[in-house]
């Protein structure tokens, strides 16, 4: 009989539903409006770390500028209507997620999806329509 590798039946080894913690995929688990609470604590108000620590954390690597690809040390900067946003996405098993912050107005905007649906990753959709949404009625400077 095989031993359980969830975390559901008490896994034995490490759990294949945990696979993306050991490889970066899972490191935050939590709610959208969790995520948010971190991305503004972090982001906007300057509760976790100093402002200096933080404007070099999110600085671009030399890497990645060359690849277009801006990220910096655990969150990369996407331009999306008009603006320049920070943070992350991702996914996992099939959910995904995208957090990012509008450091222009300080608002920040998370979803968490399930399922695939007719995109592969249904919440880089959904968090783009938001973000049109919110710089067309309310993103202030």
């Amino acid at each position: 009989k095989k031993p359980p590798y969830d975390t559901f039946r008490g896994a034995k080894t490490i759990p294949t539903d945990l696979f993306g913690m050991p490889w970066g995929d899972g490191a935050f688990s939590g709610t959208a409006l969790g995520a948010a609470q971190f991305l503004d604590a972090l982001l906007v108000n300057d509760l976790l770390l100093q402002h200096e620590t933080v404007e070099e954390m999110i600085e671009p690597t030399p890497q990645s500028l060359k690849k277009k690809a801006p990220y910096g040390l655990g969150t990369e900067r996407i331009v999306a209507s008009k603006r320049t946003w920070q943070g992350h996405s991702g996914a996992y098993g099939g959910f995904s997620s995208m957090a990012y912050t509008d450091p222009e107005s300080g608002g920040t905007i998370v979803v968490v999806a399930n399922g695939w649906g007719r995109e592969r990753l249904p919440a880089v959709s959904i968090w783009r329509d938001l973000a049109r949404v919110y710089i067309r009625h309310g993103a202030t400077e």
